[in-house]
């Protein structure tokens, strides 16, 4: 499996393209321009798209993506209200008026996306909607878990006491690599500690 990664419009957020040896590739985030991410794409068959919570950096060209690739696209449900309200998708003005073919997900599970076998896990916090996805041995986290912090939890609809359940949470999951929705790559052993240093905060 091989990821690459391109820098969205607003605030560097990374936006991913998993491919697997069929040619098939998943995209992570609809922040980059429609024609970035073609390019990203190439001649591959993108197969669904993972968003993993819906501020406004990472959902802003959702409608286009949903449009060019007619692929289904997968989200917390919590994310359907965030969406639509610009004062909890961070979007200023922006929001998404209409109704689009979203499956949205509750709690954690597993799903299979072509030949992709997934695990999600809601994981609130930095809002309410944001979900990590474990693709074999890799965690893509959002805004969740940073290379060396975790999201904001001072923004409206944030909420301390349940990152703190979130980091308990991703304490007891293991992966090899992290993939963040802003930032460097990390590793298991790094979040490990990284984790801990937060738990620890949160818990003062």
């Amino acid at each position: 499996m091989k990821v690459d990664k391109i820098l969205g419009q607003w605030y560097d957020v990374n936006c991913y393209c998993i491919t697997n040896d069929k040619n098939e590739c998943l995209l992570v985030e609809a922040g980059a321009e429609l024609e970035d991410i073609k390019r990203l794409v190439g001649d591959k068959k993108v197969v669904g798209l993972l968003l993993t919570h819906a501020h406004f950096d990472h959902a802003l060209y959702l409608r286009e993506y949903i449009e060019y690739f007619k692929v289904p696209v997968f989200a917390s449900k919590e994310a359907e209200q965030v969406l639509k309200d610009s004062s909890l998708n961070q979007g200023d003005t922006w929001k998404l008026e209409e109704d689009l073919p979203i499956t949205y997900l509750e709690g954690d599970g597993s799903s299979k996306i072509g030949d992709f076998d997934i695990e999600y896990f809601s994981t609130p916090g930095h809002s309410p909607c944001c979900m990590c996805f474990k693709i074999e041995d890799i965690l893509f986290a959002g805004d969740v878990l940073f290379h060396s912090g975790i999201g904001r939890i001072d923004l409206n609809g944030s909420d301390k006491d349940a990152m703190l359940e979130t980091l308990d949470k991703l304490s007891k999951i293991t992966f090899a690599k992290l993939y963040s929705g802003h930032g460097e790559e990390s590793d298991y052993e790094r979040q490990k500690r990284n984790i801990a240093v937060f738990r620890r905060f949160l818990n003062r």
